[in-house]
């Protein structure tokens, strides 16, 4: 499912408290891909649909001052205090899904300290939305995958059959999904008011895709064929029907203003590519890995639409993971040095910090959040693995 100076160090954070986060058997994310080689930036790629109409974005990759390191232990009372205290400058609400898939508990750590409960049978991540009131996420009951809605602070109060979800962008508690049929061969669009209490309003039948996005200019899916070998990207219209697909490109991000990050592989190489709110053209790359490789999907748009965060790695055993943020102006404004292996990146509200959960090569678990503006990176780690990070105002 689904969201800028003096240089004084990287603070880590150790978390040891059973009590709150248990222990449990690891059942991560997927392995690492094996390395990529992305393409010169600038070049361009054959048209999917249409002849190149934007300019190509130029990269710069600037000097980045390194990091230093700074390690600092939490105790069971710092984590009943609240966050600031841990993340100074940080006023919001870290909220993350802890435990193996099966047995995931959402933690909520914000102004009152941290709590953890329970999410009966979850097995995908958290999507929170647009107001950060609400949450959704994918569980199993017993008969196949059901999606499971409801507020941040309370019990689900919706659930049904879904394969796949995601909150409206600028609306919140508008909720939308596609459930599968019984016979696999394909699905149904539908969307849902939880802020209002209405009822949900099925749009029409789909091959079998999945659901990332959804604004005012429609849904954005993928559609896989080949038995999962081949996928598409498509922009629904609010109706259902197709406005635009582009084979061979798979979604990573969208940004608040409606512009989709995508990724599409060309050989061995991956390329990055930003589309207008229409996706009228997804011909032309616009970013790519300064080290020439990234974890795909691993990125995301900052809330203004003015900065990407991406997740590299190096060749090199183990696996040498760095954040790097990227303004769309073309300039590499941060590089850092995580230490670990990481699969989900988010961003605060307001811009200024930057979340991922991983694990380092020993299998420590962590959620790393860099500090844009002090350029500190805080690393607590944990006694279970965290699958999903979300950083709310």
């Amino acid at each position: 499912m689904s969201r800028s100076a003096a240089t004084t160090g990287v603070v880590v954070l150790t978390v040891a408290v059973a009590l709150l986060l248990r222990s449990g058997e690891r059942a991560g994310p997927n392995a690492t891909p094996p390395p990529v080689v992305a393409p010169t930036i600038g070049a361009t790629l054959a048209p999917t649909t249409a002849p190149p109409t934007s300019a190509t974005t130029t990269t710069t990759a600037t000097a980045v001052p390194p990091v230093e390191r700074v390690s600092v232990e939490v105790t069971s009372e710092v984590l009943a205090g609240p966050l600031a205290d841990a993340l100074p400058g940080f006023a919001g609400t870290l909220v993350a899904t802890v435990g193996p898939w099966g047995a995931v508990d959402l933690v909520r750590w914000g102004s009152d300290g941290a709590t953890r409960e329970p999410l009966p049978g979850a097995f995908g991540p958290l999507a929170v939305d647009a107001g950060g009131e609400w949450m959704a996420y994918l569980a199993d009951n017993g008969a196949g995958p059901v999606l499971r809605a409801g507020p941040l602070s309370a019990a689900p109060v919706f659930a049904t059959a879904a394969t796949s979800a995601a909150w409206h962008s600028s609306q919140p508690g508008r909720l939308a999904w596609l459930a599968a049929d019984p016979e696999g061969t394909g699905a149904t669009l539908a969307t849902l008011d939880l802020a209002a209490s209405g009822q949900p309003q099925p749009l029409g039948d789909l091959d079998p895709a999945l659901l990332h996005a959804w604004d005012e200019a429609g849904f954005v899916v993928t559609d896989w064929a080949d038995a999962g070998r081949t996928v598409e990207l498509q922009l629904l219209t609010p109706d259902g029907s197709v406005a635009a697909a582009h084979p061979g490109v798979d979604f990573v991000d969208q940004a608040p203003g409606g512009t989709v990050l995508a990724v599409r592989h060309v050989d061995i190489r991956t390329a990055f590519l930003a589309s207008r709110p229409n996706l009228a053209d997804l011909s032309h790359i616009e970013w790519a890995p300064s080290n020439g490789r990234a974890e795909h999907r691993m990125a995301a748009w900052s809330p203004d639409g003015r900065h990407i965060a991406f997740l590299t790695y190096s060749a090199e055993l183990p696996a040498s993971w760095e954040l790097e943020i990227w303004s769309i102006f073309g300039t590499l404004d941060h590089r850092v040095p995580l230490g670990y292996r990481a699969w989900n990146v988010a961003w605060s509200p307001d811009g200024r910090f930057v979340a991922a959960p991983g694990s380092d090569h020993r299998g420590t678990d962590v959620v790393v959040v860099y500090d844009t503006e002090a350029e500190t990176l805080s690393a607590m780690q944990f006694d279970d693995i965290v699958q999903h990070v979300e950083l709310l105002g």
